[in-house]
């Protein structure tokens, strides 16, 4: 969701919170929206740089709805890939500690002709 703020304080171009009704309404229609699910809304100023926000806190005061935003944390994007963001001198990547290897385990299968497809013989 993009947050537009007006240059000017009762800008005679504000959207009604109705009309941002009647899009959200539009959008369910052509897309599944999760009820529970979170939002980010994209903001920016000339004092604020654009970037998506959390919204933590609403503020209903007369015709005007106040929202208060929270900055989205970094999050390492390669390791929800399963990739790594570098490692440490512990083998730890930056965003999370080492997955635990277990070791392999060797076997020796058994490799003559007359017992291979028998119960017990190893080759499965």
């Amino acid at each position: 969701m993009q947050l537009w703020e007006p240059a000017q304080q009762d800008s005679p171009r504000e959207m009604k919170a109705s009309k941002a009704l009647s899009i959200i309404a539009i959008e369910e229609k052509a897309l599944s929206l999760n009820p529970l699910g979170l939002i980010k809304i994209e903001f920016g100023n000339s004092q604020f740089d654009t970037r998506q926000m959390y919204p933590i806190s609403f503020e209903a005061a007369g015709d005007n709805l106040m929202v208060k935003l929270s900055p989205d944390f970094t999050q390492c994007k390669a390791i929800g890939r399963g990739g790594s963001c570098g490692t440490n001198e512990q083998g730890e990547e930056c965003c999370a500690p080492a997955a635990e290897t277990l070791p392999v385990q060797l076997l020796t299968l058994n490799t003559r002709a007359v017992d291979c497809c028998t119960p017990g013989s190893g080759c499965c």
